[in-house]
């Protein structure tokens, strides 16, 4: 083989692999039980997780929770001078299995991972980002993802919220990108027993 063809065969595997994250990270990166994250699984790998000057949040996820009740989550990223950012986001009650429901508010910036893709690997649902949805409205500030979650109609569990954000320098490569994660749990709600 000689110089040209190995230098063409780099370029696509390189211009491949920078196409994939922008469809998507890959399931199972949240950092929940038993999951890695892109930190860990060598997706990214410069820094240790959590380590980077940003912070991530979400917003409306309650402290209690009311059986089947619909929340509107908001998941945004701060970071100075980052202009390309991606997530994958799940719900999962103690048992490890899913913690209700989630779906995308808005299909052109963030996706639900197809199940197939997991398998036998994970009851859970996962949602990530798409091409639309990882580049910044303002420098130092991620895209709002917002998702939709229907609680547990059975209030039988506390459902842990898994967030994994990354915050990259967009080169397409894997080194020099920031990986952020967010634990959060969901108490269900009480019913009053004074009422009759």
């Amino acid at each position: 083989m000689n110089t040209v063809h190995i230098r063409i065969i780099l370029s696509t595997m390189l211009f491949t692999f920078g196409l994939a994250k922008e469809k998507g990270a890959p399931p199972m990166m949240t950092g929940a039980t038993g999951e890695l994250t892109c930190a860990k699984s060598r997706c990214h790998t410069s820094y240790e997780l959590n380590s980077g000057p940003g912070k991530i949040e979400v917003l409306g996820f309650p402290e209690k929770y009311v059986p089947g009740e619909i929340y509107t989550l908001t998941i945004r990223g701060q970071q100075p001078k980052i202009k390309r950012w991606g997530f994958e986001i799940t719900l999962a009650d103690v048992s490890n299995k899913s913690g209700g429901s989630i779906r995308p508010v808005d299909a052109k910036t963030s996706q639900l991972i197809d199940p197939r893709k997991y398998a036998g690997r994970s009851e859970l649902e996962y949602i990530t980002h798409t091409k639309a949805g990882i580049d910044s409205p303002k420098k130092g500030e991620s895209p709002n993802w917002e998702i939709q979650w229907t609680a547990p109609e059975i209030a039988d569990s506390p459902v842990n919220l898994f967030l994994a954000v990354n915050a990259t320098n967009a080169d397409g490569e894997k080194f020099d990108d920031y990986i952020y994660t967010l634990h959060r749990v969901s108490e269900p709600a009480l019913a009053d027993s004074s009422k009759p």
